[in-house]
Order: C-alpha cells, then sequence, then structure tokens
C-alpha cells in the first residue's frame, strides 16, 4: 500500500474552509502553449538566489505567510491574492530528478482545485534552480522557501513545521517529493478529505488544530505547529527501527548522496566485501561523468542468504543511449548494464564470487530493475538476462524486484516478483500484451479509470487492488510469499520449497 506521511491538516488560523471563497483562484491557468507543471518555459525565470535571512526579529528559520524569504518564481507575491483553500507542501532536498515529473502529474491533479504548491528546499543541487524554471508553466501557483545552510534545522520535520508557517490555505497536504507518494491520489485525498476526513488507501490522515494546554501534543487532535511533533522526529522512526531492520537498496529516483547518508549500511555491506558508497562513473555514450550511490552487499539470517543489489541509474543522464528494442524506457537499463552487469564490472564480479562462496542454502534477490515486468512504461530489463541465468546457476530462489509500478508474479527461474506497488501512481499491465511467464499481475489506468490483469489475476475494480506488499514468511525449507492490498486483503498466496 502507499507508504505512511501522506496526510491533509487544517490550519484554523482564519475561517474554515465552508467560507472561504472557493471560486477565487490565486493565479490565471497558463497559455496553452505550457499546459503542463513539467514543461519550463524558454529561457525559465533568471538570478534566482537562495532565501535572505528574516529582516524581523523573528527567530531563524520563522516565517509568516507573506515572509519576504518567501519567492514565488511563477510572478507576483501573492500579497494580493485571496488565499488559497489548499497548501500542498513539499519538502526537497537534492531532487532535482525528480521535480519535472512532480510538477508535471501534481500540477494537472490540482488545478480543478483552489490550492498552491509550497516547496520547502533544504537542497544544494539545481532543485531550486528546476523549480524555478517549471513554476511559470503551472496551473496553480507555485511558492517556494529555500533554506540554506545554517537554517536547516530540524531536518525534514524542521521543513515540514517551517511550511505550515508560511501555507497559505486553510488546509495543507505534506507529501514527499520523490514521487513516492502519487500525485493522483493525494489530488483525491485533497479534493475528498478536506470536506470530510475520509479515506479509502489507509493514509495517516489528521484534521490539526493547535495544542491546547502545556503538556504538548495529546492526540491527532492536538498539534502545534509551533513545535516538531513526536512523530516527525526521531522518536517516530525509534521504535520501528529497533525492532525491524530496515535495509534498502538505491532505485533510479534515489541517485543522490542523500541515500547513503540516510540509510548507511556501509557495515553491513563490508562484511560481505560488498559496496555502499557513492562511486564516480565516467561517461558512456555521451551521459555526463557522474557520482552516484552504489550499493550491493549480502548476508545470511533465518538461514537464507540475502543478496541486495544495484540495478539503477538516473533518468536524466542516458546520453545517446538508444534502450535497444525496447526504445526510450530501456535507456536507463542499458547505462546501468553497462557499468554494473557485464563480465569485469566490480559488482558483478564480487556478486559471482559470493555466490560460489555459498553454494548451499536458500537465497533470495532483491534490485529495482524487474527481470520480468508487462508494464508498457517500466518493462522488463532484457540488458539483465544474464543477471538471471547467473542467479539461477546458483540456485538462488527468489528475486524481488521493483520500478515498474505494479504487482506480477513470474513463474521464471529463478522465480520473480515485481512488487511496485507501494508508492508513486501504479499502471497498467498487458497493454502490449502479457507474457507467457506472467502467472498473476494486477494494473490500473487511472487515464480511463479502468483496472487490468494478466495470469490467473482478477481484473481489479479499485486502484486499492493494486497497491500493496509482499510478506515473505519462512520456515526451514518452507516460504510463503502474501500479498496484501490496500484493503488489508491478501491475494495470490504461494508457498514455495527452497533450496535446502
Amino acid at each position: 500500500m502507499p507508504p505512511p506521511g501522506l496526510g491533509v491538516c487544517r490550519l484554523d488560523r482564519g475561517a474554515p474552509c465552508g467560507d472561504r471563497d472557493k471560486n477565487t483562484k490565486v493565479s490565471e491557468c497558463p497559455s496553452p502553449a505550457y499546459p503542463g507543471c513539467g514543461r519550463a518555459r524558454p529561457g525559465g525565470v533568471r538570478g534566482l538566489t537562495s532565501s535572505s535571512r528574516p529582516t524581523t526579529g523573528r527567530s531563524r528559520g520563522v516565517v509568516g505567510p507573506h515572509d519576504p524569504r518567501v519567492q514565488y518564481p511563477g510572478g507576483g507575491t501573492g500579497g494580493d491574492a485571496a488565499a488559497p483553500r489548499l497548501t500542498v507542501l513539499i519538502p526537497t532536498r537534492d531532487e532535482q530528478e525528480s521535480v519535472p515529473l512532480l510538477l508535471d502529474k501534481l500540477g494537472r491533479e490540482l488545478a480543478p482545485l483552489d490550492a498552491e504548491i509550497l516547496f520547502v528546499d533544504d537542497s544544494d543541487d539545481g532543485t531550486v534552480h528546476e523549480i524555478a524554471s517549471l513554476a511559470p508553466g503551472c496551473p496553480v501557483p507555485v511558492r517556494l522557501l529555500h533554506r540554506p545552510p545554517g537554517e536547516r534545522t530540524g531536518g525534514l520535520s524542521g521543513a515540514v513545521v517551517a511550511g505550515t508557517r508560511v501555507a497559505r490555505g486553510a488546509w495543507v497536504l505534506v507529501m514527499d517529493g520523490d514521487l513516492q507518494h502519487p500525485p493522483h491520489t493525494a489530488a483525491l485525498l485533497a479534493h475528498g478529505d478536506a470536506r470530510g476526513c475520509g479515506h479509502r488507501h489507509r493514509y495517516p490522515l489528521r484534521r490539526h488544530r493547535p495544542a491546547r494546554g502545556a503538556g504538548g501534543p495529546r492526540s491527532a487532535e492536538d498539534v502545534d505547529a509551533r513545535d516538531p511533533p513526536s512523530w516527525f522526529g526521531p522518536s517516530y522512526w525509534a521504535q520501528p527501527g529497533m525492532r525491524i531492520p530496515l535495509l534498502g537498496t538505491v532505485g533510479n529516483h534515489s541517485m543522490t548522496a542523500t541515500y547513503p547518508s540516510v540509510w548507511k549500511q556501509s557495515a553491513l555491506a563490508a562484511s560481505s566485501g560488498g559496496v555502499f558508497a557513492m562511486v564516480d562513473y565516467p561517461s558512456y555514450l555521451g551521459s555526463n561523468p557522474v557520482s552516484y550511490p552504489t550499493t550491493y552487499y549480502a548476508f545470511t539470517t533465518g538461514g537464507i542468504r540475502f543478496y541486495v543489489l544495484d540495478t539503477a541509474w538516473g533518468n536524466s543522464n542516458t546520453g545517446a543511449a538508444t534502450g535497444g528494442t525496447c526504445g526510450s524506457h530501456c535507456e536507463i537499463y542499458e547505462q546501468d548494464a553497462h557499468f554494473h552487469w557485464q563480465d569485469g564490472s566490480a559488482k558483478y564480479e564480487w556478486l559471482k564470487a559470493d555466490l560460489a562462496a555459498h553454494p548451499t542454502g536458500p537465497k533470495f534477490a532483491f534490485f529495482h530493475f524487474p527481470l520480468h515486468s508487462d508494464s508498457a512504461s517500466e518493462p522488463s530489463d532484457t540488458y539483465l538476462a544474464d543477471l538471471e541465468r547467473t542467479l539461477a546457476d546458483a540456485g538462488v530462489d527468489l528475486v524481488f524486484n521493483g520500478h515498474s509500478h505494479i504487482y506480477q508474479r513470474n513463474t521464471t527461474t529463478p522465480v520473480s516478483y515485481v512488487t511496485g506497488g507501494g508508492g508513486a501512481d501504479v499502471s497498467s499491465v498487458g497493454a502490449a500484451g502479457c507474457s507467457s511467464t506472467d502467472a498473476y499481475a494486477l494494473g490500473w489506468s487511472y487515464s480511463r479509470n479502468l483496472g487490468s490483469a494478466c495470469g490467473a489475476a482478477p481484473v481489479p475494480t479499485d486502484d486499492a487492488r493494486v497497491y500493496h506488499y509482499p510478506k515473505v514468511s519462512v520456515n526451514g525449507t518452507s516460504v510463503t510469499v502474501t500479498p496484501t492490498d490496500a484493503l488489508g486483503e491478501t491475494f495470490d498466496v504461494r508457498t514455495y520449497t527452497v533450496t535446502p
């Protein structure tokens, strides 16, 4: 199901939502020549710089709805415009590559609403300039608060609090900037749930108002925007993190230094001779030389050897790669395979050596790009054919992939799953046909408002049937995979006898 953290809160600093003028728009829609937020006007916005410190006596990082540090890269100041009903607050940090698609999708979804987009940016890359160049093409106002080094107090929670202070809407919806919160579902949540606070997809949805008394937040109804609530800060993760190890590998939307600095698996990687660090890559087929997070390592627990691998490449750094017969969707696959998955590459040679050193026992592998996918927009990565044979020859039992925003189980060797229904908008399956090894697949089309399926799967009647997570239970040599959808119902439950 979609990840936690997406929710709507109400700011009781003015008239209730129902008393606001719902017909007042803060800015006019863009001209037909620029229909989407993700399409920059020629030349973009010039001369955008980091926000200045406040000139008033307020403390550092504290801003008001019309604070001079808040920029309007789309033009104007917003000082004379009626406040919108909704502010979509997006904290960002080094997410330059995600901004074009995020603004394109979110802008279109918010266009019918009385809304604004507010970025609170802690980036050191080109995120600010990307926002500035794309903001003029948005059908809703885009506002930007860039917090320079020294003002980034509180990390993510501090960004949320700072954004709440400058939000002009009666309601605030907080969402991630890396597309892990689906813009379509966020818009549905904002459109319907700002009135009734009901939702179908089990997001933590809270209607907020300032806390009463001196004891701090006592419930979801009592949250003081002047102090970061405990569930925004480190204590929110303390219990889950202490009880359940969270181990990850990169995908194509996490190709920045932020990833290894947050997940910090270098010690675990080193114990298996793997890598968890930023690695420099030269140009290939005209791509830019770049430093990317590179993650591959292995460990054994519960009698299972886990291989956490790295199949990823930045979307905008493909150079003259063509993607072969697959086309543009596979350009990132081509670059990834060249650097990571050909004989002689450090990663591939490490994997083959570790597999040879562990010839017996069950083995699972996890990596981002899918071996087999019937999604037209995120199809099978045929450049990984040699990797698949290597895993099969070494007795790997199960492979779990992402990237494609669908559910799919493949009767291949090894058996592989695509479990991409936990973040951004899910997508349809089988538009170009269902492969012969596709035993069960689920997808959804938002443009057609229609489900799709392959193999033995029933056609889903709601996208909540596609959002999912798989629970994998191990009992000796018996392994059961239990996918669970966003409604809490299980489907396609399979039990395997794995290599002893």
